[in-house]
């Protein structure tokens, strides 16, 4: 059946007694202390031209596929004019699988669209529910749901490949399963970004839950380069030769490129320096190398 507006914002009913709580904003004793797996990130009011252009800023410094990009921007307007698209008997794209190696861009992809569309973001970390008894995980996962019921939101669900693994290694287990089929019956106005690795793509059993999957991937050479670029930004200066640079990103994700040149910025800006040092950046880059 084709989905109306009405349809999904329909509240489902879900099992009372579930156990997660109310999302903790981070920092606090309960978050510290791991006492709730759903954790809140980020709360966006309504977009102005400000929030707009922060929001667009937040990914300039996240070099991607072109195709990836445009797949974001996809769901952003989707979601953005979705009575549109329920006037026409059409739904946007809420359930977005997103695959590929840890620091690869897929956190900071999902927080930009939920920037843009001004949503809440609540990180809920499903390898958590594998340390709870399996009916309590099972409320668990009812209860994400019911959340996303009750408030329109942005839900990022890092940690599904290890809930996948240990549901097929114990199969009376089923907690991928059971989050599966919340997922693909889910008639909420939520958006869900699950996080994976690569190896889920090709398995049909979980992609038809989603309304599209995104493959994301380390770095190329010319995206690295780029990345340290933007990164760096008017503290670029000279960089160190091409070769040596790339040599130094080899198998660096996104994210510890990014952190490398973090590290030179701070330098920079408490030495009072106005650019990085090519050799410096080196040491830096290869650094982080060893944290991969």
């Amino acid at each position: 059946m084709t989905p109306t507006e009405e349809q999904a914002r329909q509240p489902k009913a879900h099992a009372a007694g579930a156990v997660l709580s109310e999302a903790v904003p981070p920092g606090s004793a309960s978050a510290e202390a791991g006492a709730c797996p759903v954790q809140a990130v980020a709360g966006h009011p309504a977009l102005g031209p400000a929030r707009e252009a922060s929001a667009r800023a937040s990914l300039a410094g996240l070099v991607l596929r072109p195709e990836i990009l445009a797949r974001l921007e996809a769901v952003v307007q989707e979601n953005s004019r979705a009575d549109v698209l329920f006037s026409r008997g059409l739904a946007p794209c809420r359930r977005l699988l997103m695959a590929g190696p840890d620091g690869c861009g897929r956190r900071l992809a999902a927080r930009y669209i939920a920037s843009r569309l001004g949503l809440p973001v609540a990180s809920f970390d499903l390898a958590l529910l594998l340390g709870l008894p399996r009916a309590k995980a099972r409320r668990s996962i009812e209860n994400l749901f019911a959340k996303a019921d009750q408030a329109r939101s942005c839900f990022l669900l890092p940690g599904f490949g290890s809930l996948l693994a240990a549901s097929r290694a114990q199969p009376p287990l089923g907690l991928a399963e059971a989050l599966l089929h919340e997922l693909a019956g889910d008639a909420s106005a939520s958006l869900f970004f699950v996080l994976a690795g690569a190896d889920v793509l090709g398995e049909a059993d979980v992609t038809r839950a989603f309304d599209d999957a995104l493959a994301f991937a380390l770095p190329d050479p010319a995206a690295a380069v780029e990345l340290v670029r933007r990164s760096l930004g008017d503290f670029a200066g000279t960089l160190p030769s091409r070769p040596a640079l790339l040599e130094a990103c080899r198998g660096l994700s996104h994210r510890s490129i990014a952190l490398a040149c973090q590290d030179e910025l701070k330098a920079c800006v408490l030495a009072g320096q106005t650019t990085v040092d090519p050799a410096s950046l080196l040491r830096s880059l290869r650094r982080r190398a060893f944290a991969e």
